[in-house]
């Protein structure tokens, strides 16, 4: 369930799932926000059941363990103001530089 709130200039996100072991960053406000011709605001994400694996323990200590880096810039075609008309090819990530992968197991 996705819901917007919508001031003067920005565009909000407000995300709740019912399940989730953990968060992404979802580039969904953005697209919005553009198709109705606001800057996009803030993505607050809520959840119902979040949740940790007993054996997803040392993966979490690892992420925890890492220093932040400089986040990237996600970059959507200007021109697109339909919010089904967006293609792959409408979207750029600049300065993307992720830590390595953590394999966890899927299942307990």
């Amino acid at each position: 369930m996705a819901s917007f709130h919508v001031s003067s200039t920005n565009a909000v996100q407000i995300s709740f799932r019912g399940s989730v072991q953990h968060s992404f960053l979802c580039p969904f406000t953005h697209m919005m926000a553009q198709a109705c011709g606001y800057k996009p605001g803030d993505f607050i994400h809520t959840f119902g059941d979040a949740h940790i694996y007993s054996n997803h323990m040392e993966q979490l200590e690892l992420q925890l363990s890492r220093k932040p880096r400089t986040l990237p810039k996600l970059t959507i075609n200007p021109n697109k103001t339909d919010i089904f008309g967006f293609e792959f090819s409408d979207f750029t990530i600049e300065n993307y530089n992720p830590h390595p992968h953590i394999k966890g197991a899927v299942a307990v």
